[in-house]
């Protein structure tokens, strides 16, 4: 047991010690590019997930069409503050109408 021990402490001693420097620097920088690629995959992720985020159910007859329309060119462009302004119009009632602009607020700001 002993030997089976000392023989894996000298053969870690021999792979660790033969490491150049050059190697080394690669490892950290493929260690680095991997985390970089991770996390951009997970914002990609989120993103999908904010676009597939159901808006909710509004009876655009009691609001008009021409609202609906605007509502979705501001969140189109990413206009947070005329989301925001529209809201604030609205807000005095929390209706689905409010929730979707809500939901618009936050898919794109």
């Amino acid at each position: 047991m002993r030997a089976a021990g000392a023989s894996a402490a000298l053969l870690l001693g021999v792979v660790l010690g033969g490491c150049s420097e050059d190697a080394a620097d690669r490892a950290v920088d493929d260690a680095a590019d991997r985390a970089s690629e991770l996390a951009g995959q997970a914002s990609e992720e989120v993103g999908r997930q904010l676009e597939d985020a159901e808006l909710p159910k509004v009876d655009w007859s009691r609001y008009g069409d021409q609202l609906r329309t605007r509502l979705d060119q501001l969140a189109e462009q990413a206009d947070c503050q005329g989301l925001r302004e529209e809201l604030t119009k609205v807000e005095k009632n929390d209706t689905r109408l409010t929730r979707y602009i809500k939901r618009q607020i936050a898919q794109v700001c």
